[in-house]
């Protein structure tokens, strides 16, 4: 046998061993993941329907830990809360067996907890880091990938020899090294569609956390003092700086959002400013709406992105020095 096809021999082998070992160990948690994410949502969804279930978020967050330990997998494997919600949601849309009075009380029901979903998502988000990190689980699956790889192209290697039953040292490597860049390059392909079909749309509740939180460090940077308030003072922040008395409200809005919404939103956070003592109300969001210098109707409001947060509390703190 020539030296090329006793190669190509080795890297084939060598790929299909892989291919095999990948989906009985890595594979086969990420299977066992979907068929739990779809019993999840198909449990919920027959409650909803049959014995009007009212969820609620903390008894939906248990369901989810029940399902990833009855199929050995993670809750992070399976879908959040409010993405659960969502599907079923969608699947009551679709279903063209439910009458419409039916759909209308269901879909109230499920978007009322979906609020509650998003106000608790909130809650646990803020003060968090959104960039991914490392887990130990992941950790496990790389070590485990990288031990496949090299076991395969061993094995594979070794078949090589065995039509010619060489002992050749450098036909062994050469094959080894054929094996272990065919199957890396299988591997590879396999983990770049998995990150890809792993990735979510970050969702506005995990915009909004994120914006909230950069804005409090821009605070604290600023040497913002906070202003101590009985119960909930209406605005996210209220504090001094540069002796003056600022109200601070995040809002993860975009340039497309609606302008009644956005103004309705300005008109209770400046009433609860004013009534706090607030000398402003900066209205911080990531992206300016369009109609932003027409919601400046009011001296005291000022609609703004982080950057220009950022000048602003410096401007404040150079004036008062």
């Amino acid at each position: 046998m020539s030296p090329f096809l006793q190669t190509t021999l080795g890297a084939a082998v060598s790929v299909v061993l892989f291919l095999i070992g990948y989906r009985q160990t890595v594979g086969a948690r990420k299977e066992r993941a979907r068929a739990a994410a779809t019993e999840l949502q198909r449990t919920v969804l027959k409650r909803v329907l049959l014995e009007d279930y009212d969820p609620e978020p903390t008894d939906l967050a248990r369901i989810i830990e029940a399902k990833a330990h009855e199929h050995s997998v993670r809750s992070t494997d399976l879908p959040s809360v409010t993405e659960l919600l969502t599907d079923v949601q969608g699947r009551v849309l679709d279903d063209d067996f439910i009458t419409a009075e039916s759909r209308i009380t269901v879909l109230k029901r499920i978007a009322g907890t979906i609020g509650r979903a998003e106000q608790r998502d909130a809650v646990d988000s803020v003060g968090l880091a959104l960039e991914y990190e490392p887990s130990d689980r992941h950790e496990t699956s790389r070590r485990l990938l990288i031990v496949t790889v090299a076991l395969t192209s061993m094995i594979g290697a070794a078949v090589s020899l065995i039509p010619t039953a060489s002992k050749s040292a450098s036909a062994f490597l050469l094959a080894l090294a054929a094996s272990a860049l065919f199957v890396t390059v299988a591997a590879v392909f396999l983990r770049l569609r998995e990150t890809q079909e792993e990735e979510r749309p970050v969702s506005s509740v995990q915009r909004a956390a994120a914006l909230e939180r950069d804005v409090a460090d821009l605070l604290r940077k600023a040497g913002a003092k906070p202003v101590s308030t009985e119960g909930d003072p209406g605005v996210d922040f209220l504090a001094e700086v540069g002796g003056r008395c600022i109200a601070v409200e995040v809002k993860a809005w975009s340039t497309s959002t609606p302008r009644n919404a956005t103004r309705i939103a300005i008109s209770r956070a400046l009433k609860a400013g004013k009534a706090l003592g607030a000398d402003e109300l900066l209205v911080v969001t990531n992206e300016t709406p369009m109609w932003a210098e027409q919601l400046e109707d009011d001296d005291t409001v000022r609609i703004m992105s982080k950057r220009d947060l950022r000048r602003y509390l410096t401007s404040l703190k150079t004036r008062a020095s």
